[in-house]
């Protein structure tokens, strides 16, 4: 039986040249969510049984960011004042956890792995970016993203479908939203391109 249930939506608003923000829409035409710097990305999520959650941006170049960390809300607003993009990321990743994950809620700034840019990641990770270059074994595997971890896709995981509402200050967004539930720490992620 899950222990824990992770259900995130990530939403966005671009930044006009005059400075105006207007709500990206998430459809099923779209692939990913297309983000520029200047722009500001949204996360809602729903938690059961989670003691830690964590909003993490993975770069192409193997370099990370944790742009938040939550204990257990419901709904968890993970980005609640938005979080506006300095240099557009490549994968969004929102981790749960039964537990807090010490290597998150000590890592600060940006973390260089570029080593796991050609290595695989290590089935028991000894440091952070061993974790972190092992997230697709916590996430459910995803045609759009290109993550496939090495095990069956759960029953009812599901990954970037255009069908969820994320808070955006007194607005609501239409993000794409994934889930996903186990036993120790789950992770769900969203693609993203530059637009």
């Amino acid at each position: 039986m899950p222990v824990i249930q992770l259900t995130a939506t990530l939403g966005a608003e671009h930044a006009l040249s005059d400075g105006r923000l207007i709500p990206f829409t998430a459809s099923p035409r779209v692939s990913a969510t297309p983000l520029r710097t200047g722009d500001r990305a949204w996360i809602d999520a729903e938690l059961v049984g989670v003691r830690g959650a964590w909003v993490i941006v993975q770069h192409r170049d193997f370099s990370f960011e944790i742009w938040s960390s939550h204990m257990e809300q419901v709904p968890s607003h993970l980005l609640p004042e938005g979080h506006t993009v300095g240099r557009v990321p490549w994968r969004l990743w929102v981790v749960a956890a039964a537990e807090p994950i010490a290597w998150l809620d000590d890592a600060s700034g940006e973390v260089d792995c570029t080593r796991y840019a050609s290595e695989v990641a290590p089935q028991a990770p000894v440091d952070l970016c061993g974790f972190l270059a092992g997230l697709p074994r916590l996430a459910p595997p995803s045609s759009r993203s290109g993550v496939e971890p090495a095990r069956p896709r759960p029953p009812g995981a599901r990954n970037d479908l255009p069908t969820g509402q994320v808070r955006a200050g007194e607005a609501s967004l239409r993000g794409f939203t994934a889930s996903h539930s186990g036993s120790d720490a789950v992770a769900v992620v969203f693609s993203v391109e530059q637009r």
